[in-house]
């Protein structure tokens, strides 16, 4: 990010995760570097979504 450089402002970044109370999910993320007129970095962004249930899902089928 120092370089004002990232791939995932079009991959998915998939990741395990943990609850509070310890318990596990699978997140999936996507980022974005937030620049203003003169392409200068302002900001980062991201967005999360939990994925367990679709995670499961697959491994089951495998």
């Amino acid at each position: 990010m120092a370089s004002g450089v990232t791939r995932y402002e079009t991959e998915l970044l998939s990741a395990p995760g943990l609850r509070k109370d310890s318990s596990r999910l699978s997140l999936e993320f996507s980022m974005v570097i937030v620049r203003d007129e003169s392409g200068a970095v302002l900001d980062t962004g991201a967005v999360i979504r939990d994925i367990t249930a679709r995670f499961q899902k697959e491994k089951a089928l495998k």
